[in-house]
């Protein structure tokens, strides 16, 4: 079953940029946003209960939503990023937040799985998947802006951290 939950992509929305999401939908989310003094923003979303710093090359091209499945008696949440400019379209990351359990049940399943980013003391782990490759044409501004995308993609798996 999927659910879409608009308020919450407008807390990733917001993470692309300040602007994208007013104050008054950030407070209705219990979320905050703050800029790093290398120009990254830091999202911290009570909703979801984690915090994680946005790379400054992030723009208003750069939208999220999410959505809920059952897999194995626990919940799925997935946080969806995908780019959007000029007519292109294409996701970028998912990341998947989930019980232990229900992420050791889908590792013994086998087959592709994203990289564990995050572990929580009461149990939880955060899972990313990113784009395997450019799938714009070179040359044109959607091609440099994935081609750019690897090392900012780091920056999220290398600061993603739940709120204790």
């Amino acid at each position: 079953m999927k659910k879409e939950i608009l308020m919450t992509a407008c807390v990733l929305a917001t993470a692309v940029s300040l602007t994208a999401c007013s104050p008054a939908m950030l407070a209705a989310l219990g979320a905050s946003a703050s800029s790093t003094q290398q120009g990254d923003t830091v999202l911290e979303s009570q909703t979801l209960g984690f915090r994680v710093h946005i790379p400054a090359g992030f723009d208003d091209a750069f939208s999220a939503q999410t959505s809920e499945r059952e897999v194995y008696g626990g919940t799925v949440t997935t946080i969806t990023v995908t780019y959007q400019k000029d007519g292109q379209s294409a996701n970028v990351c998912s990341i998947e937040l989930m019980d232990q359990a229900v992420w050791e049940k889908m590792q013994a399943e086998g087959g592709p799985l994203g990289t564990e980013i995050a572990r929580s003391e009461d149990g939880r782990v955060a899972v990313m998947t990113s784009l395997q490759s450019n799938p714009f044409a070179e040359g044109t501004a959607a091609y440099e802006t994935f081609q750019q995308l690897p090392s900012q993609l780091s920056i999220l798996a290398d600061t993603f951290e739940f709120l204790e």
